[in-house]
Formats: structure tokens, C-alpha cells, sequence
């Protein structure tokens, strides 16, 4: 007899199926656990997570009946889930331990234009600490200036220009100027663990 595939697995497992569960849990193991190993690896500060808890974090919140994080689906989209859920539980594992840090008088970062803060995302553990900042207070702009949101995305994650902007956007170049220069103004106000006063826009 044939054994059930993964994909057959996870249908029977989001139906309550327990011991679909179990034997799904023993077949996609030693994968998830490579998943978490590069995952952590990835991750200044992450090295002290044991994989096996990140593994079962990881297969609880995509495994079961009362799982809504994401639509059942085959193998190869479950081990993309498990890889985009084991970065997100480390990224809040990052923040907490960030979190603890600052409460111990930990030093700001100090940036001074654009390329500064660049470097500081590109990597390292105060590069992590930004990225996490700087997403974070994207989506808050995002929720009170949506066109300066926009904007900066193009703008600084994919080295627009302004005219190429104001034709992605259906806006004027000066339109698209002006709503980077808001979101400049927005992060000097949010990130407050940083300073940010950019040269030149």
C-alpha cells in the first residue's frame, strides 16, 4: 500500500485528523529542521533558539483544524510557509530580545543620509534592528500617508527615480518629490532610537 503523500497529509490533518498529524509531523521533520537551521542562521542573535522548539512552532501554526495563517495547499507551498513562519517567529524573538537590551540603556545608532542607512539594513546585528524599525514604521506611514508610503518603497528599496516613480504612481515628478521628502519627515519623527537627518533627498 502506498503511503500518503504530504499534500494528502495536510488535507486529512486541517480536517482534525490526529494521526494524520502525527505521521505528517514525522515525515517533514528532518526537513523543517533544515529550514529552521539555515533560518537561524540567517539571524544575528537567533543561534541560542532551539531548533526543535522552531520547528514545532512552526508546524503548530500551519498544521491543524483551527490553522488560518494560510490556505492548504501541497508540499512545496507548506515548506515556503514553513520557511516564511520560522523567519517571522525569529524576528519576534529578535525583538524581544531587543526590547531587553534598550530597557539596559542600550546605544542608539546614529545615520546620518541615505547611504548610512543602507549599510545598516544591508547587514549585522544593528542592520537587523533597523530593518525591523524601518518596516515596522513603513506600515504605520502607510496607514496615514499611503502615496509618501508608496513612494519611498520605490524610491529607496528599488532605486527609482522620480520620473520613474511618477510613472509607476500616475503622479508628477514634483508630486513624487515632495511625498519622499514626507516620508523622510515621518521616519525622523517615528524611529525615535535613531538619528536621522539625510544630506540631500
Amino acid at each position: 500500500m502506498q503511503a500518503p503523500s504530504v499534500t494528502e497529509l495536510l488535507g486529512r490533518a486541517d480536517e482534525g485528523d490526529k494521526s494524520a498529524q502525527d505521521l505528517l509531523y514525522g515525515i517533514v521533520t528532518s526537513i523543517l529542521q533544515r529550514i529552521a537551521r539555515n533560518r537561524k542562521g540567517s539571524i544575528p542573535g537567533a543561534q541560542d533558539v532551539l531548533t526543535t522548539e522552531l520547528v514545532d512552532d512552526v508546524f503548530l501554526s500551519l498544521v491543524g483544524r483551527r490553522v488560518t495563517t494560510w490556505n492548504q495547499g501541497d508540499s512545496a507551498k507548506f515548506y515556503r510557509y514553513a520557511s516564511i513562519k520560522a523567519h517571522d517567529i525569529l524576528i519576534d524573538y529578535r525583538r524581544y530580545k531587543r526590547a531587553a537590551r534598550r530597557a539596559d540603556g542600550r546605544k542608539q545608532i546614529v545615520f546620518e543620509d541615505e547611504d548610512d542607512l543602507g549599510a545598516l539594513c544591508d547587514g549585522g546585528s544593528d542592520g537587523l534592528d533597523l530593518q525591523i524599525d524601518l518596516k515596522d514604521s513603513l506600515g504605520r506611514l502607510q496607514m496615514v500617508d499611503t502615496e509618501a508610503a508608496e513612494v519611498f518603497r520605490k524610491r529607496y528599496f528599488l532605486n527609482c527615480t522620480y520620473e520613474e516613480i511618477g510613472c509607476i504612481l500616475g503622479i508628477t515628478n514634483a508630486a513624487a518629490y515632495t511625498a519622499y521628502a514626507r516620508a523622510l519627515a515621518w521616519f525622523r519623527r517615528d524611529l525615535r532610537d535613531y538619528h536621522f537627518e539625510p544630506r540631500a533627498l
